[in-house]
Parts: structure tokens; C-alpha cells; sequence
């Protein structure tokens, strides 16, 4: 072979060296990218169908409805450090009829001070309920919706921070949650704005074995945002408890709120409660729920128009549903 041959030759494989070399250091900053990132997704593919208005977030008409229920979720978890991880949850739905929207649900920065005190800031999941963590996973509840007598809220989230505490008690394994914060413009699609400029509170939850037992006290300030006809400032308590038995056989869980409105000019005072037992039959579940909300004064002017449970204008009623799940996979199950 000429000089000029293995020269050539020899720059060539120097140029591979350095490409693999090059390679493998993109594939390692990969890896660590992925051990760092965790992406997860769920989805709700539903039809829903009433013969009258039902006075909720949710669109119900008389005609098959397939946008209700139905909504698309992507979230994205990042390990920032040690003990710092940042997550963004964003989410498709349309219980009106119009079109879909995107929203991010959540959006947050999460420290862990030790094993025990986590705090997080900026856009959170308001605590109201039982399932208010996990209100859009339709996997993690029994129903095909949550009951509407208590879960009417079209204010899912707030922007603030909370601090959480784990501690055992004996054989109870506990939670205590303290947030606080608020949310501007909370209803973007009505003419009547308002701002949610105050709103703090705990959550305290317990477990033992197949029992969790909670417990939930905020306090809620709504100012006008300068688009209404009339002042619709108000000061607000909410109280909330549940309990939930879930054991291989049975599933058990009650829920009751207490609302109250300092001024009671155009939001009423009222309470409301559900139970729901459902019995495990291979991967099937018959489930009965029973509902009821009620007021315990009338607002003097009251609305009609809601933003949240404490806001929506509430009746007296009652109601009795059957439903029935059926685990289909480890992750899809099929309810109505």
C-alpha cells in the first residue's frame, strides 16, 4: 500500500475512535437524563346521558354525550437533585361543549427535608376530598365519576405551596398536610369573574391496614374581579371527613362536608354526604351508592352559577345508584 493509503487509513479509524467515543458519551448523558425523568400517562374514554339538567360542572344531556366524562392526561416528573424534583401535569378534557382544552393541572416544585417534611410550591391540587390527588385518574376510584352530590367542584387547583408531615402513632401510619394559596379569574369562560385570593387550611389522614380515616378543615375568600353587577365577596369555611375500608372482599367509602358562607347574601350554607360499598367478585365489583345534599340556609340572592362545590347553588336531593366495575388489565378497567 502507497504512504498515502495507510495514512488515510489511519485518519479514518482515529475519526471512528473519536465518534464512538463521542457516542458514548451522548448515550451515558441519556441514561442519566432517563433515570432523572419518569413520564406517565392515563386516559378516560367515557359516554354519559341524563333526561334533565343535573346542576353541575359536568355536561349531561339528553343525547349521548362522549365529552363529559372523557379527558387525556400527560405527567412529567424530573429528579432536579437529591431531594428536589419538579412536576407538570397536563391535562385534556371538556365537560362543556365546546371543544377540548389543555390545562396544567399541575405544576410544581417538590423538596424533601427529610424523610418525613415534604413541601411543594406552585400550581397544586386543591384538598377538598378524598380523591382530590388523583380526581382525573378514573382508575383510582370506583366510579364512573365520583358523586356529583359532593364532587361538583370546576376549580381543581389553586397556586401556592403546602408542607406535609408523616408520623406514625402506634400502628397508624399518618399525614398531615397545611397549604394555602389561591387563584385568580377562576371561572375564564363565564362573565361573572372572581378571584379566590384566600384560601388555606389541613388535611389530616390516618392509616391502619385496610382503614384510612381523614379529615379536612379550609378556610375560602372570593373577592370580585370587577366583572360582576353586584359585590360577590365572601369569607367561607369548609369542613370535610371520610373514611375509606378496603380490604380483598370489600370496598367501603363515606364522605360528608359542611359549608358555610359568613355573609350569606348570594352563597347558601349546606352539607352534603355519600356511602358507597361495592363487594369483590373475582375482577368484578357490584357497587351501591347513596347520596344526599341539602341546604341549611338560603342564600338571600342566590346564584346560579358555579365555581367550585362552595359556590354552586345548591337544592335539596337525594339519590341511589348502582354501578359495576370490572378489572380488565393491571391498568384498564371498564366501569358503569
Amino acid at each position: 500500500k502507497s504512504p498515502q493509503v495507510n495514512k488515510l487509513q489511519k485518519q479514518v479509524s482515529k475519526n471512528k475512535k473519536r465518534a464512538e467515543k463521542k457516542l458514548s458519551k451522548l448515550s451515558d448523558k441519556l441514561n442519566k437524563v432517563s433515570e432523572r425523568m419518569k413520564i406517565n400517562g392515563f386516559m378516560t374514554a367515557a359516554v354519559s346521558m341524563a333526561d334533565d339538567n343535573l346542576g353541575t360542572s359536568y355536561n349531561f344531556t339528553d343525547k349521548p354525550n362522549f365529552k363529559g366524562d372523557s379527558k387525556v392526561g400527560l405527567q412529567l416528573d424530573y429528579k432536579v437533585g437529591e431531594s428536589t424534583n419538579a412536576t407538570i401535569q397536563l391535562l385534556a378534557r371538556s365537560r362543556s361543549a365546546e371543544s377540548w382544552q389543555v390545562d396544567a393541572e399541575w405544576a410544581y416544585l417538590s423538596h424533601d427535608f427529610s424523610d418525613s417534611t415534604t413541601a411543594r410550591m406552585g400550581r397544586l391540587r386543591i384538598p377538598f376530598y378524598m380523591y382530590s390527588e388523583t380526581l382525573d385518574v378514573g382508575y383510582s376510584y370506583p366510579w364512573v365519576r365520583p358523586p356529583i352530590e359532593m364532587y361538583t367542584t370546576a376549580i381543581t387547583s389553586y397556586d401556592g405551596g403546602d408542607v406535609r408531615y408523616r408520623f406514625n402513632t402506634g400502628d397508624w401510619n399518618n399525614d398531615i398536610q397545611f397549604f394555602g394559596g389561591g387563584f385568580g379569574e377562576t371561572d375564564s369562560t363565564s362573565a361573572n369573574l372572581v378571584d379566590l385570593t384566600d384560601l388555606w387550611g389541613t388535611v389530616i389522614t390516618g392509616n391502619k391496614d385496610d382503614l384510612t380515616l381523614r379529615a379536612m378543615a379550609t378556610h375560602i375568600s372570593i373577592r370580585d374581579a370587577g366583572a360582576n353587577p353586584v359585590s360577590v365577596d365572601d369569607d367561607f369555611s369548609y369542613y370535610a371527613v371520610g373514611a375509606e375500608w378496603n380490604n380483598q372482599d370489600w370496598l367501603v367509602i363515606a364522605e360528608g362536608s359542611y359549608f358555610t358562607a359568613e355573609n350569606g347574601i348570594l352563597f347558601s350554607d349546606f352539607a352534603n354526604h355519600y356511602i358507597t360499598a361495592g363487594k369483590r367478585l373475582g375482577n368484578g365489583m357490584p357497587f351501591l351508592t347513596y347520596a344526599h345534599n341539602y341546604s341549611h340556609h338560603e342564600a338571600d340572592f342566590p346564584i346560579t352559577w358555579g365555581l367550585l362545590n362552595p359556590t354552586q347553588n345548591h337544592v335539596k336531593g337525594k339519590s341511589v345508584s348502582l354501578g359495576y366495575r370490572q378489572e380488565v388489565t393491571s391498568s384498564v378497567a371498564m366501569t358503569m
